[in-house]
């Protein structure tokens, strides 16, 4: 009797492990056939609530079945750092820095991506160059996070970020080219005084973001204007040599002092607008928007949709471009311009959390986004309405043209910028046409320029929109640097952290004094009383440390 009853028990359990693989089957087709409504944190400039609201994001929902549902909340560290603290935190999180990541890895709330990766077919090939890199600089030499906007090249992704400016005041002194100091305060100076109001409202003559967490490194910029170094760490006690290849100090960098004199001279002449240390940056976009900022400072890239609401608002002559700018001691040496192309860009990282409800749903999506179906799609849009063929190379359609000269929210309608995680890397495909139509220079100045635009760097005697950087740059790959992160917990992290309070506050000061040599030495004092050397020595120790472990992983990753 007892065998029976146990031979009944073992058949019963036989064939529920039979099924078992049977239910788990029915449970993933459920959950893909299921709408996955993903919750992200975007910018307040957001035109939608879901992206199945625009055109490429239909599309997405088709092959998916995936929707977005955009939060407009504040994005920053602290931000960040208060929804790590509280555990809420949406599925995908963009994070600030390998600190923060790190932070997020410590406290078990990401999803490492090694097994995703190992099964991937483009991540793993679209990021061939990064994969070893991030390995570098993660703790255990795991991957939990990847960076939009990277890869890049050159060609399709010339970022030189100086000073955008309205192309009347240049046309009212003449078309002047602007590139030192000297040149640019004279120039504000004059077209302030010449121009005390703009369509009724106080113009101002420079703004800039300093109210965002990483605004304040915006007032250390000259030190990437010249040929010494990159631009890599400015918001810390170190900035990245590029010539010398390491970490020196911040505060005492000659470019950086030169542009923290800079802010000062424009502040007491009244041309900084005095609200830049409080506007965040759709504050500042407003300010463009309206042709009220004679200039803004290195976010030109807000330029694109300033432009157009100046020309639907009946101002094309107001529209801004592009100009250079480099210290008074950067123009007088003639150094070759440091292009920065970024191997990595930790400051734009993004993360699946472990409040992901299908995770692997998530990577799909990431995966097939990498490839290049996905990047044309998500940047290119959809073929016969925003690209045809011609051929065989793709090619932007009038509707398109039109749409981006004309409309500010074109990109945001139609769902170009869609969801910010998918990576929007900086290349081109086999035709060697970027996948962002609007940075191919193929097209880019003869279409995408409005005539305005045009006019204006004809009038400047320029052969196109980047003429000066070609002439005066050359190619500065970030490689390792970007992967040296300190340990916040350890004594030169927490002490990183003092000096980045404190530099956020000596700068603006600085900015303010109406003493600038006094109060810089008053500072001085303070900053050497810190002791940040010790902050130095460790991150160009880890910069060893991550050469080896690069080393390391280059030669073992497939």
């Amino acid at each position: 009797m007892k065998n029976h009853r146990f031979l009944r028990l073992f058949a019963l359990m036989v064939m529920l492990t039979m099924l078992i693989p049977t239910f788990a089957s029915f449970a993933v087709a459920e959950a893909a056939d299921e709408e996955y409504v993903i919750q992200l944190i975007v910018s307040s400039s957001q035109t939608h609530a879901r992206s199945d609201e625009t055109e490429i994001g239909k599309v997405i929902k088709d092959k998916f079945n995936i929707v977005f549902e955009y939060l407009p909340v504040n994005d920053d560290s602290e931000k960040q750092s208060l929804m790590l603290a509280t555990g809420d935190y949406p599925e995908i999180l963009r994070l600030e820095g390998g600190e923060m990541v790190q932070d997020y890895i410590d406290a078990d709330a990401l999803v490492c991506l090694d097994d995703y990766i190992a099964a991937s077919e483009n991540f793993k090939v679209r990021y061939a160059e990064q994969i070893p890199y991030w390995r570098a600089s993660s703790k255990d030499g795991k991957i939990y996070s990847w960076e939009r906007y990277v890869p890049s090249d050159l060609t399709n992704a010339m970022e030189v970020l100086d000073i955008g400016v309205r192309t009347d005041m240049l046309e009212q002194q003449g078309w002047p080219n602007l590139v030192s100091e000297d040149d640019w305060f004279a120039f504000l100076q004059k077209a302030m005084e010449e121009n005390p109001e703009t369509n009724g409202q106080k113009t101002v003559g420079m703004v800039l973001p300093l109210a965002e967490s990483w605004g304040p490194s915006l007032l250390t910029e000259f030190c990437e204007k010249g040929g010494e170094t990159n631009d890599q760490g400015t918001n810390d006690a170190v900035v990245w040599n590029q010539v010398e290849q390491k970490w020196v100090p911040t505060w005492t960098l000659p470019a950086v002092i030169d542009s923290y004199h800079f802010f000062n001279r424009l502040y007491q002449a009244g041309i900084l607008d005095p609200d830049c240390f409080t506007d965040t940056y759709d504050q500042v976009q407003e300010k463009i928007n309206s042709g009220r900022a004679l200039s803004v400072w290195y976010c030109t890239w807000m330029s694109t949709g300033a432009n157009a609401t100046l020309v639907s608002n009946g101002h094309p002559e107001m529209q801004y471009i592009n100009m250079p700018v480099r210290s008074n001691a950067q123009v007088e040496a003639g150094l070759k311009r440091q292009i920065r192309v970024e191997t990595t860009r930790p400051f734009d990282s993004y993360v699946i959390t472990n409040n992901a409800k299908y995770p692997e749903r998530i990577f799909a999506f990431l995966d097939w986004a990498l490839s290049d179906e996905g990047q044309i799609l998500l940047q290119s849009g959809i073929e016969g309405k925003h690209y045809t063929l011609v051929d065989g190379k793709r090619t932007p359609t009038d509707e398109y043209i039109t749409g981006v000269l004309t409309n500010a929210n074109y990109s945001s309608d139609e769902g170009f910028d869609l969801a910010s995680f998918f990576g929007a890397c900086k290349q081109g495909d086999a035709q060697g046409i970027a996948y962002n139509l609007q940075a191919a220079p193929v097209y880019y100045d003869d279409i995408f320029l409005s005539d305005r635009q045009k006019e204006a760097y004809a009038s400047l005697g320029w052969d196109n929109s980047l003429s000066y950087w070609l002439e005066t740059g050359e190619l500065a790959p970030t490689g390792l640097a970007a992967t040296c992160v300190l340990d916040p917990d350890s004594a030169e992290g927490k002490l990183n952290e003092k000096f980045k309070a404190w530099i956020a506050v000596a700068a603006t000061k600085l900015v303010i004094a109406e003493d600038f040599e006094a109060t810089w030495e008053a500072l001085n004092q303070e900053y050497l009383a810190m002791g940040v050397d010790a902050i130095v020595d460790k991150y160009n120790e880890i910069l060893v440390t991550n050469q080896e472990r690069y080393e390391q992983y280059v030669i073992t990753t497939p």
